[in-house]
């Protein structure tokens, strides 16, 4: 299932036994928006894949999981060299 939204209140009963969320452009996404997928996240086998670039501000979720938080995440920083658009 997919979606777009702007409202963390769509994100209320999201829940699966098996979930993984994924949201692109994380840098831009407000913290009340982060704040519902991580109740989102409560129970069974639940993933967040957070994707963005590295001009994320200080005080968003993004910033912070490459930064303060970072201890709670896995992250993976790929350099844009190393990608296939770039490399042809």
């Amino acid at each position: 299932m997919g979606f777009s939204s702007k409202d963390p209140d769509s994100v209320h009963g999201v829940h699966a036994r098996n979930i993984l969320i994924i949201l692109d452009e994380a840098q831009g996404i407000d913290q009340d928006m982060i704040d519902a997928v991580e109740n989102a996240l409560a129970g069974g086998n639940a993933h967040l894949l957070l994707l963005f670039n590295p001009n994320a501000a200080p005080g968003d979720e993004a910033y912070e999981c490459a930064h303060s938080k970072r201890a709670l995440y896995n992250l993976i920083a790929i350099d844009a060299d190393s990608t296939p658009n770039v490399r042809e």
